[in-house]
């Protein structure tokens, strides 16, 4: 797509002494457009294109504005300030980090999808830029940079092309040319190279043929008549050399083979690998997707069953840690192999089903397990049928006496500080023969599930913080760093304000809550429709 040219600057709000407004017009020098130091939350620059012509996409460079506009116009218009809205209100940094004054430099690359429809037929002379950063007054804030681009016509593809051919026949004739001079240089020099060497054997000199007839006349005095008795030793050390070199070549030839087909044999234990966990049924515990997901899909592919609860089938359990209840449960039926993660990773990667003794879990008392029996094989084979493509339900399981609005001391459960949280049990009973773990922990629902939120900035306490997130993670939700396009939930306890307004452009989709609709969701163990606890303007 050609890009377009600016001409000159029309007007400009604020600018830098240095990074003036000006840079803007030589975009590929990457020169700043930056507001004076002051207290500016908006600052714009009005530009004139070197000609009217349609957009269709757009390039930004940032540095340090939270959000921008674009406005078109066209000069021939006889209203005054006609501008269209080209790119509506977009958020370029969040409220964090223009607070800590990072990720400054982004780029964002804007396709004819995110721009106003209404303006990518039209032609335009005008740009207005708006750029906004009202979370931090210190740094002044602007542009790196920002292009246009125009629709490519069929003209502009035909004359590349064509010039392109013509580079092209050029530098094919200017090789062939150069090609074949090297050639006939070469040729040149090995026909004299030949002409030298024949008449250097044509000509043979004089004491060449002397020492020829010399050494002759050695070699015949030097031969003599042999006896019989050096004959037949000579016979003999023939006939003792040659079955030994025989039977050296037969062990060699031997030796090759074996080492091929060991090989070959090695290849086919490897190459099949939908066969190398055939006989496997196994069950997930502790796990949490995306990792959940994957190791399920790499068993699955060697020819393993997955199953969601323990049964007399299962031959595996793959653990996180020692004091889950399915560990607890397996390890009271005494039968079954309890491995870690890394026993499923590796045979997927070296390709071979792998030993379970090095990938034993602690705790587990692995050397009990008994080989399966011929009716738990078929058993085996017919579930393979039915439920290789069967979807996952299984949920971490955790304590319904979470609180929000009043913390309690975490009696059962809590989570981590850690992205990964995992739910760890604390001040629970963890006798590895005690069945009662299984009976007081209730499996919860995954309404959460697929659904991204964002908790607005310094709206809550540690404490509060810490509880919401609990919620989310429990019941299957996402909960994000940043505001993304992913994100449709911004739980925050503040009034409607022009910040979320910008938001909400940027994403009409996203939907701003009261914490009281997660403590209804939690106290109800259901989605409950979130109408009364938007937050409107």
């Amino acid at each position: 797509m050609p890009l377009i040219n600016f001409r000159n600057i029309l007007s400009c709000s604020s600018e830098d002494r240095i990074h003036c407004a000006e840079n803007l017009l030589k975009p590929e020098q990457y020169k700043k457009w930056l507001s004076s130091k002051g207290s500016e939350e908006r600052i714009t620059c009005i530009l004139e294109l070197e000609k009217s012509s349609s957009i269709s996409s757009v390039d930004i460079g940032n540095d340090g504005s939270a959000f921008i506009e674009l406005f078109v116009s066209q000069s021939s218009s006889s209203k005054v300030d006609d501008w269209t809205v080209l790119l509506p209100a977009t958020l370029l940094m969040t409220p964090s980090e223009s607070r800590s004054n990072t990720n400054r430099n982004q780029v964002k690359l804007l396709k004819s999808s995110d721009l106003n429809k209404t303006c990518l037929n039209e032609k335009w002379d005008r740009l207005k830029i708006v750029c906004e950063q009202k979370f931090n007054r210190l740094n002044s804030f602007g542009l790196c940079f920002i292009k246009l681009y125009s629709p490519s016509t069929l003209s502009d593809e035909t004359n590349q092309s064509e010039s392109l051919n013509k580079s092209l026949t050029t530098i094919d004739n200017n090789d062939d040319d150069e090609t074949s001079k090297e050639q006939s240089k070469i040729g040149s020099f090995f026909a004299k190279k030949q002409a030298e060497k024949k008449l250097k054997v044509s000509e043979p000199s004089a004491s060449d043929q002397i020492r020829a007839l010399s050494n002759v006349a050695d070699e015949l005095l030097s031969k003599k008549p042999m006896d019989d008795n050096e004959i037949q030793t000579l016979l003999k050390k023939d006939v003792k050399n040659t079955p030994n070199r025989l039977s050296k070549r037969r062990i060699s030839s031997d030796k090759s083979d074996s080492s091929i087909n060991e090989n070959e044999t090695k290849r086919s234990k490897t190459t099949d690998q939908s066969q190398l966990m055939k006989n496997v049924v196994f069950v997930l515990s502790g796990f949490k997707n995306p990792l959940r997901t994957e190791l399920r899909n790499k068993a699955t592919k060697m020819g393993a069953i997955y199953n969601d609860d323990w049964d007399r089938t299962c031959t595996h359990l793959i653990c996180a840690f020692s004091n889950t209840p399915k560990f607890a449960q397996v390890k009271q039926t005494g039968k079954g192999l309890i491995v870690n993660k890394e026993w499923i990773l590796d045979c997927y990667k070296q390709n071979q089903l792998l030993s379970e003794k090095n990938y034993e879990l602690k705790g587990s008392n692995n050397n009990i397990i008994k080989k399966d029996t011929p009716n738990r094989t078929s058993e085996i084979k017919t579930r393979n049928s039915n439920n290789n493509d069967k979807a996952e339900n299984e949920k971490s399981l955790v304590s319904k006496d979470i609180t929000m609005k009043s913390p309690m001391k975490t009696k059962v459960l809590t989570f981590d500080d850690d992205d990964d949280d995992e739910p760890i049990l604390y001040d629970a009973e963890t006798d590895e023969d005690e069945p009662k773990i299984v009976d007081k922990l209730s499996e919860l629902p995954d309404f959460f599930h697929g659904k991204h939120f964002y908790i607005y900035d310094n709206d809550f306490n540690d404490d509060t913080m810490h509880d919401i997130r609990r919620v989310i993670y429990a019941y299957d939700g996402i909960l994000g760093k940043q505001i993304t396009s992913d994100v449709k939930y911004i739980i925050t306890n503040r009034t409607w304000n022009h910040d979320f307004e910008k938001i909400a452009k940027t994403n009409p989709e996203m939907k701003f809550l009261s914490i009281d609709w997660l403590q209804k969701c939690h106290d109800e163990n259901k989605l409950v429709p979130n109408q009364s606890f938007l937050i409107l303007p």
